[in-house]
């Protein structure tokens, strides 16, 4: 009977030990067991997407839900293409305002050119008024008061 107490502790030590050992190398390799399974649900959320997180007792949303890769990945290209066919509306309207720039700047130029054709007109016509002005003699007007009797 000693004997089979005795094996019965045996095995008891051998196993609890067994267990022990388990136990510990289970404590370490679990943060990076749970890392690595955390890293890998993080991907498959970001691949396929995550319906919103909600409130158990109120159903208020605690957290958006998360569309998946692919449709992210549509809106940015339609985002793109947006952005290209604006681009090229902008570089249309660049070309516009150059060429209305152009216009003006002549414009300018030429009314600036007329403007002084103008003035050396009217200049010319003043000293013609002027000179004639100066080559006749002052007409003398007399202006003679009535008055009234009241």
């Amino acid at each position: 009977m000693k004997q089979i107490i005795a094996d019965y502790a045996a095995w008891v030590v051998v196993v609890s030990g067994g267990l022990a050992i388990l136990w510990r190398i289970a404590s370490r390799t679990r943060s990076r067991v749970g890392g690595a399974l955390s890293k890998w649900n993080a991907g498959f959320d970001t691949l396929n997407g995550r319906p919103a997180i909600t409130h158990p007792d109120t159903g208020e949303v605690l957290v958006e839900a998360t569309p998946g890769l692919g449709n992210r990945l549509a809106r940015m290209e339609d985002a793109l293409v947006g952005l290209s066919d604006t681009r090229a509306e902008l570089g249309e309207l660049r070309e516009q305002v150059v060429i209305v720039g152009n216009s003006l700047s002549q414009h300018i130029q030429e009314s600036a050119a007329a403007n002084s054709a103008r003035a050396e007109e009217q200049t010319a016509m003043w000293n013609a008024i002027q000179a004639v002005a100066e080559s006749r003699p002052p007409v003398e007007t007399t202006v003679t008061h009535t008055e009234r009797s009241v």
